[in-house]
């Protein structure tokens, strides 16, 4: 059995001067992956689109332990009830992968606020892959997903103050009602404002 991870081929990246892959905080982490058949015959794994065998391992900016979390887990509806996705086995050709694709943001948003280095792999049973890197930055490009995370009044309350708490480090007089939520202010700013030297500075890593 072989197991590849890998940034997903559509996102966005920033400039790096090395070799790993630098991505805007607020933008979602996107992967993916595959488990693949590197012997002569047909390979039966359950297929990743339902399996609840596989892992997303992470390691945060700041973190000493993992985080990890089911690729699909079972849903809980109003009442309680617990269900399972429904799964299978499917074969695997010679020199083939089963291919998936999943976000960090949807699932540990809250973690994909900070600044640094994350430590990403998957394992499906006793087998583990090797991680996949990136660096989280705060952004001119970090703006307008940050305002949409503070806008969001179905986001957790605690990754909206922090995307609040990032935003002010651009604009330090940001006045925000949570109770009345409204960025076009500051994206009016921010559009006459980007580019000019004085705010670019603000990017910089405190």
């Amino acid at each position: 059995m072989k197991m590849r991870i890998e940034l997903d081929p559509g996102m966005r990246l920033l400039p790096s001067p090395d070799k790993t892959p630098r991505v805007a905080m607020g933008t979602d982490f996107r992967f993916f992956a595959g488990i693949g058949n590197g012997g002569s015959q047909d390979l039966m794994i359950e297929d990743p689109k339902g399996t609840q065998h596989i892992l997303i391992h992470v390691l945060s900016p700041g973190d000493t332990t993992e985080n990890f979390f089911l690729l699909n887990p079972s849903k809980v509806d109003p009442v309680g009830e617990v269900t399972a996705p429904p799964h299978e086995e499917i074969p695997v050709k010679p020199g083939t992968y089963a291919t998936f694709r999943f976000s960090l943001f949807k699932t540990m948003m809250d973690r994909c606020l900070a600044e640094g280095l994350f430590t990403v792999s998957f394992s499906y049973g006793d087998s583990r892959s090797k991680p996949a890197t990136l660096i989280s930055v705060f952004a001119p490009a970090s703006v307008e997903p940050l305002l949409s995370i503070l806008d969001g009044t179905e986001n957790d309350m605690w990754v909206r103050q922090e995307s609040l708490k990032l935003l002010r480090r651009v604009k330090p007089d940001f006045a925000y009602d949570f109770a009345k939520p409204d960025s076009h202010g500051f994206r009016a700013w921010w559009n006459a404002e980007k580019g000019k030297p004085e705010v670019m500075e603000r990017f910089r890593t405190e």
